[in-house]
């Protein structure tokens, strides 16, 4: 089950609000120009390459209706099991300077974006598609004992942007 919390950027211990249903979470999201949609997935494949040939017309399709010239498998791998939630670090807070569409295929974890005042962290999980506008600030944190399987599409290979977000240091979203 896919799940979005919403955090005050002045208040990171916890969350202004929680959504679990799918069209709640769509229209929180939608209201700072994310997209989140869910696609249908059949059975989970283990190996790599056949995950890859399942999604390979769904992705095409998609980088021709899209205008999408650049597509990227990302295989994060699992952390470690043994680590407790608060011991799980999180990707660098970045941005990309185009938009950028993530399918999740394989794993989870929790994608933590920084919209105005507000940190929304998305429990992601296989089937989950986001959209994400041009420059916003994001950060990414896989789920101990689970490795990820995405496929990032973005306009182009334009580079990321690193951010020293101070105000995030240590912000632990929800273990979801």
């Amino acid at each position: 089950m896919s799940i979005l919390a919403v955090y005050r950027q002045d208040q990171l211990q916890e969350p202004m609000r929680v959504l679990t249903h799918a069209e709640d979470i769509a229209r929180d999201l939608a209201r700072v120009g994310v997209l989140w949609w869910q696609f249908p997935l059949s059975q989970p494949l283990a190996d790599d390459e056949a995950l890859r040939r399942q999604f390979a017309p769904q992705v095409e399709q998609l980088m021709l209706e899209q205008g999408y010239r650049h597509a990227e498998i990302v295989n994060k791998p699992p952390l470690p099991a043994y680590l407790e939630a608060e011991e799980v670090v999180a990707e660098s807070w970045h941005s990309h300077p185009q938009e950028g569409l993530r399918l999740f295929l394989r794993g989870g974890g929790v994608l933590s974006l920084l919209v105005g005042d507000e940190v929304l962290s998305i429990g992601c999980q296989p089937g989950d598609a986001l959209k994400v506008p041009a420059d916003i600030v994001h950060s990414f944190r896989g789920r101990p004992g689970e490795d990820c399987m995405l496929v990032c599409l973005m306009p182009g290979m334009d580079g990321v942007q690193r951010q020293d977000y101070t105000g995030l240091k240590g912000f632990k979203p929800l273990d979801i």
